[in-house]
């Protein structure tokens, strides 16, 4: 604190100029642009502020590298033809570990929190043009028409008490399957064959036939990347 204290004072010292010579050629300054304060910008001001090192990640970078691992993960899944569930699962797991990449204390996560910044604040630009235009309250102005109508008519807890009775019957159907098979003999049947098929393959000798084929895979594998080296 006094180092800043002294940095504040030396700021409003007078400058002493010497007299300059007729002769002498003028000389060219640039202008200066401070941003934010002691020549930080936005985001280093913010990790003074929060009293945060250069590798300890800020909450915009760690949020804005979730939203591109999210969107990312959903971009790749949905080129490569996957389904809508599969694609969801892969955005939610990149949406959680994306920010893991910001506690990097290297190079990549020098430019994965740089990343995350920069996502966060062009959200937030595309959502303060947004509310400038009008789009956010058109939105909720929407979503608080369809919590009314939702009220008057009860179509979301019709919905539920549906889903309700319909796992409800699930376990009921389920129940009686198991039931049925303990009764005809079927689940203890499927219980011991894994033991009867390893038992068999055993005196058949199958099982030593399995093993000598997959160590001659191994084997041809092993040397066909040794081949390739």
């Amino acid at each position: 604190m006094a180092a800043l204290a002294m940095l504040a004072a030396c700021a409003y010292l007078p400058s002493f100029h010497t007299a300059a010579r007729p002769d002498a050629a003028p000389v060219r300054t640039s202008p200066v642009y401070l941003q934010g304060g002691f020549g930080f910008d936005d985001r280093q001001m913010k990790r003074f502020n929060e009293m945060k090192r250069a590798d300890e990640p800020l909450e915009e970078e760690l949020k804005g590298l979730a939203l591109l691992g999210g969107g990312a993960a959903w971009l790749l899944a949905a080129s490569l033809g996957c389904s809508t569930w599969l694609a969801l699962l892969l955005a939610f797991q990149a949406f959680e570990a994306a920010p893991l990449l910001a506690t990097n204390q290297g190079k990549l996560g020098h430019r994965a929190r740089a990343a995350g910044w920069a996502t966060t604040k062009r959200v937030q630009a595309v959502a303060r043009e947004a509310e400038r235009r009008g789009v956010t309250a058109w939105c909720r102005t929407r979503v608080d028409e369809l919590r009314q109508w939702d009220a008057r008519t009860r179509t979301s807890a019709k919905l539920k008490e549906g889903l309700r009775r319909l796992l409800d019957l699930l376990r009921r159907v389920g129940a009686r399957i198991r039931y049925e098979a303990f009764e005809c003999g079927l689940t203890p049947f499927l219980q011991t064959l894994p033991m009867k098929l390893r038992t068999w393959s055993r005196r058949s000798g199958l099982a030593a036939y399995l093993d000598k084929l997959g160590a001659a895979v191994q084997r041809s594998w092993r040397n066909a990347v040794l081949r390739f080296r």
